[in-house]
């Protein structure tokens, strides 16, 4: 059997558990190749903040051992280059993750990387356990943990584990933001199919062999999202659904607003069987981006307003016209488009639906 990646399994100690207010005192990276370990990096780091006492006492990390030791600017292209390429494995992998990607911001450097959370992934794969914290896992493997709560010691041991899901895992495996997980042999849905789904944002569904949408749903990763709702038909909840999906597809939007519209419309129209009723009710709080153009009327009381998103590629844009609060229609444009007649604009647009679900979804562009 061979690895399908190497993976850089990563440990952090820090003065918290706050990414924004705490800092990283500690880093050990250990390079496998998903059976063994082939190369190790570690460094104390200078916060540029006191280290609290009773972080002292867990990792015996202490200020003065700090005082020589490089800041995280200085090791910053150290870790991106011993991480690039490389699948982001930790244990309790968001914690690491953040901190990291946080760091990274304050330099203006991003840190973008498929992340194997090894702690989610254990307790999915690894049945028995008494718990799935590191050292107690450790214990349970029988892998040996020196020096527990330093940098590279906990890291090797999350390597260790690694390498038991692999090996548990064996070749039928996906990775992605959540965990490393098998297929199941009766699933007619291939892993080819999530294998040719885009990273970007839109939507996506679930059909049956005559057609029919079973399951729809937006996300900003569609890719990470559908093989997140995959591990869910192993549940008694979807095991129909798991007999009768055969395809999954997808419309990449780039706008997250459009996502939610038309998981929205698609739910409204086909009904999916496995769709909560519910859904169609929520509304959505928006992260990201967006440029408004204000147009001055004669009449104070109407306000249009044209909003940017993101589009479908990374020469288009989502162009939205909310008028006096009220979503009133988007089109996809090029991103060099223009408002210079915004009548001709509004009759070009896509309508969008007068409904107060679908108005909670622009709540974000409203005065």
């Amino acid at each position: 059997m061979s690895s399908p990646q190497r993976y850089a399994v990563v440990d952090l100690e820090t003065t918290g558990g706050n990414p924004i207010t705490d800092r990283v005192i500690e880093v050990g990276i250990v390079i496998s190749d998903g059976y063994k370990i082939v190369e190790t990096f570690d460094s104390l780091i200078d916060p540029g903040i006191p280290v609290p006492p009773f972080i002292s006492k867990i990792t015996g990390i202490r200020d003065e051992m700090l005082t020589h030791a490089p800041d995280f600017r200085s090791i910053s292209d150290r870790i991106l280059e011993k991480t690039e390429g490389c699948c982001f494995v930790a244990h309790n992998a968001s914690f690491d993750y953040n901190f990291l990607k946080k760091e990274f911001k304050l330099l203006n450097l991003e840190f973008d990387r498929q992340v194997l959370c090894s702690y989610r992934t254990s307790r999915k794969l690894i049945k028995g356990a008494p718990s799935y914290g590191l050292s107690n896992l450790s214990n349970h493997l029988n892998i040996e943990l020196k020096n527990a709560h330093r940098a590279l010691a906990d890291a090797i041991a999350t390597a260790e584990i690694l390498h038991n899901l692999i090996a548990i895992a064996q070749n039928d495996i996906i990775t992605y933001t959540d965990g490393y997980y098998s297929i199941p042999d009766d699933l007619k849905l291939k892993r080819s199919q999530f294998d040719e789904l885009p990273n970007g944002c839109g939507i996506f569904w679930f059909s049956d062999q005559d057609g029919s949408i079973l399951h729809v749903a937006k996300a900003k990763n569609i890719k990470q999202k559908a093989i997140s709702k995959l591990l869910r038909f192993t549940g008694k909840k979807f095991e129909r659904l798991a007999k009768n999906a055969v395809s999954v597809d997808y419309e990449v939007t780039g706008s997250y607003t459009l996502a939610n519209l038309k998981e929205w419309e698609l739910i409204k129209k086909h009904q999916p069987p496995f769709n909560r009723k519910s859904l169609v009710a929520q509304g959505v709080q928006y992260e990201g981006d967006h440029d408004i153009i204000q147009i001055s009327n004669q009449n104070p009381e109407d306000s249009l307003k044209f909003h940017f998103e993101a589009g479908p590629t990374s020469n288009q844009k989502t162009l939205f016209a909310i008028c006096n609060n009220t979503p009133v229609g988007y089109m996809i444009a090029d991103e060099t488009i223009q408002i210079r007649d915004p009548e001709t604009i509004l009759e070009v647009l896509t309508p969008i639906p007068s409904d107060p679900v679908v108005s909670r979804f622009f709540k974000h562009y409203y005065n």
